[in-house]
């Protein structure tokens, strides 16, 4: 499957392991949308923005670009809400991920408010390759999209740790909590994953 549109200019958000960020949007937005999930190691190497209307696009588009369980969808969910799946394509190590803070509509187009995290100079971080997405569900409506990104390097000033691994913070009016965990069985917390795939940059790691 291609790209719907391509990335802007995005070296994506991610911390050194895989993830699940819960966006909450901020009261600009005029488009309702939240965060499905998320994580540091798609298969597709190539940045891309896949819109999914349907139930066969949406397994197609999955099995293409996951190795992890598809997420559930309730009965129905196509006909209140759409996918939106950003990749960001390779990035040479950890540090690196993606969280969206906003998606404003003006008229036929809705404009993707994302943030571009970035390792900080000589942060410890896996050196395995890592390839970040997110996935959004947003409502249906007669528009199509375009991405922009805002980088941000490291933890934003003011990012609260709240336990577990995981961390709340507050970007531009908008609550991002990102909590550390396995991309392929779901683990979350240092210690305790089974999972054999889980040092291809999940933190979990014994």
């Amino acid at each position: 499957m291609k790209p719907l549109v391509g990335l802007l200019a995005l070296g994506c958000a991610a911390f050194a392991s895989a993830q699940t960020v819960m966006g909450l949007p901020e009261s600009s937005s005029n488009v309702r949308f939240q965060t499905v999930s998320s994580g540091t190691n798609a298969k597709t190497n190539a940045p891309g923005l896949y819109v999914l209307n349907e139930p066969v696009g949406w397994e197609n588009y999955w099995r293409a670009h996951h190795n992890g369980p598809m997420p559930q969808l309730e009965n129905g969910f196509f006909y209140r809400w759409r996918l939106v799946a950003v990749h960001a394509g390779n990035r040479p190590s950890g540090g690196y991920g993606l969280g969206v803070t906003r998606i404003q509509r003006n008229i036929d187009k809705a404009l993707i408010s994302a943030i571009e995290f970035t390792p900080p100079r000589n942060a410890r971080n896996t050196m395995a390759i890592t390839s970040p997405w997110i996935l959004l569900r947003v409502e249906t409506g007669a528009f199509d999209f375009n991405l922009q990104t805002q980088k941000v390097v490291g933890y934003p000033a003011g990012a609260q740790v709240v336990g577990g691994g995981s961390t709340t913070m507050k970007i531009g009016g908008a609550t991002i909590t990102i909590v550390g965990g396995c991309d392929h069985c779901g683990h979350r917390g240092r210690g305790g994953c089974r999972c054999d795939r889980h040092g291809r940059g999940c933190d979990c790691r014994d």
